[in-house]
Formats: C-alpha cells, sequence, structure tokens
C-alpha cells in the first residue's frame, strides 16, 4: 500500500513591489529573476510545468521594478 504526502502550501507570502526592486538593484539581475521566477512557482501551489511561463513573468517584474528607480 502506497500513502502519499498531502501536498504542502507555500509559507511565504508574496513579496511587494518595494521588496522586489530592492532585491533586483542589490543583485544580479539574473540572481533576481530566478528568485522571482522559484517565488511564482510556489504561489502556484509548486505545479510543475510552467517554468518558461514563470521566468518570463519574473523577468517582465524584475525589469519594471528597475524601470521605477
Amino acid at each position: 500500500m502506497t500513502t502519499t504526502m498531502p501536498e504542502r502550501k507555500a509559507l511565504v507570502e508574496p513579496r511587494g513591489t518595494n521588496e522586489i526592486r530592492n532585491e533586483a538593484r542589490m543583485s544580479d539581475p539574473n540572481d533576481a529573476i530566478a528568485r522571482r521566477a522559484y517565488e511564482l512557482y510556489e504561489q502556484r501551489g509548486r505545479v510543475p510545468g510552467r517554468d518558461v511561463d514563470d521566468w518570463l513573468q519574473a523577468e517582465h517584474d524584475v525589469q519594471q521594478s528597475r524601470s521605477m528607480k
């Protein structure tokens, strides 16, 4: 008999624009994009298969936050 673990919800609260903007300024853009993409993945309940969508959205979010300086 196989038992499955219940899916865990992300315990991370969505970050505000100021937090994303500060992170984007302080780090390599690809690091900020990767962190944001992972955050989006967690917000969707860690369902695989949308990594490209998450990356593109993260790029947009980081670029937008950099332009708001």
